[in-house]
């Protein structure tokens, strides 16, 4: 099935190829001419000007482009020098992998005889591999490409430490791939995780470039994101300008205490705590205010934040606030002026 796919890729490209050949480079005198020239050979994808390639590469989609790059060097080497952008997400499950390439779903498992099926787009079918190598081979194509930019990378693994380990490993053999060719670590621009532990989430955003990194998105349903203060000291950070969290903070105010370079963010709270969300709509304020520098400056601001809090008269301001809307959805989300 993949050798005639690829053979039907091979002869439409060839054909295109063709076509944007003539378009480029003869004007419709010099066509006619030729077309009537039976001794004139043909172009092939070895002869093919690389402007009719990148013409057509750039209308296929991710799924087309893969397929293409199978057909001979010449595609592949034409795919990879392509620039192009594309929506990457990673679930390592325990008895099967998916990776999803702009919303198209590839599934790995193992079959009965041990080898690896494939579920994508087409119909199912077995490769005698291993499961878990066959899809970090597919998706290392797109992660070690100097020419792919990820818009969004999204990273899960079922709140596993052995599945969590494993991945990391993947990443970092291809973060090694990369480093050791000059690059500077994943070209990923946002970045999703299925994680509240700070100390894995840090050591996955330290993979990421340091100048493409603009995004991170954190998803914790079942326990509250804690050791905050491992992820927000890495270099990547500090590129970050959307921050968003679903699901519940333990130390919320370690986290607004490093937004200086942070433009935008939201908390998705399980629980709707509205005192929480009031408290954290304050210090947001004293942070864009500057005044909060100022308040650090003192002695055990924020271990006496608390009894501070309640001592306020404003504190009753803000509880009124329950009934708004603004309060009473789940997500809050919060932006400096002019953002």
């Amino acid at each position: 099935m993949v050798t005639t796919l690829a053979a039907m890729a091979k002869n439409l490209v060839t054909l295109s190829c063709s076509i944007e050949y003539f378009r480029l480079h003869f004007s419709s005198y010099s066509l006619k001419l030729l077309t009537m020239n039976r001794d004139f050979p043909p172009p092939n994808l070895d002869t093919m000007p690389i402007n009719a390639l990148r013409e057509i590469l750039s209308n296929l989609n991710i799924i087309e482009r893969s397929v293409l790059r199978k057909v001979n060097r010449t595609l592949r080497e034409a795919v990879d020098n392509n620039h192009t952008t594309v929506d990457v997400e990673f679930d390592f499950c325990d008895d099967y992998i998916t990776l999803t390439l702009d919303g198209i779903m590839i599934e790995y498992s193992n079959d009965d005889e041990n080898k690896c099926q494939i579920l994508d787009y087409q119909k199912p079918k077995i490769v005698d591999s291993d499961y878990v190598e066959f899809a970090k081979k597919d998706f290392g194509i797109h992660l070690k490409n100097p020419n792919t930019r990820i818009k969004n990378l999204k990273l899960q693994w079922e709140y596993s430490e052995d599945l969590f380990y494993k991945l990391l490993h993947i990443l970092e053999t291809f973060f090694d791939e990369i480093t050791q060719n000059g690059g500077s670590g994943f070209s990923v621009e946002t970045l999703e995780l299925g994680e509240n532990g700070g100390n894995k989430i840090a050591r996955l955003l330290r993979l990421i470039d340091v100048n493409t990194i603009t995004s991170l998105i954190i998803s914790c349903d079942q326990f509250p994101v804690e050791e905050e203060e491992e992820f927000i000291n890495v270099p990547q950070w500090e590129r970050i300008r959307d921050f968003r969290v679903f699901g519940n903070v333990e130390h919320p105010y370690t986290i607004i205490n490093a937004l200086g370079n942070v433009s935008s963010f939201s908390i998705d709270q399980l629980n709707n705590n509205v005192d929480l969300t009031s408290q954290m709509v304050l210090l947001f304020i004293l942070l864009v205010s500057g005044t909060l520098n100022y308040l650090q400056s003192t002695n055990n601001f924020f271990s006496n934040f608390q009894s501070f809090w309640e001592l306020q008269t404003w504190k009753n301001n803000f509880s009124r606030l329950k009934s708004s809307s603004s309060f009473s959805q789940r997500s809050t989300h919060f932006g400096k002026c002019g953002s």
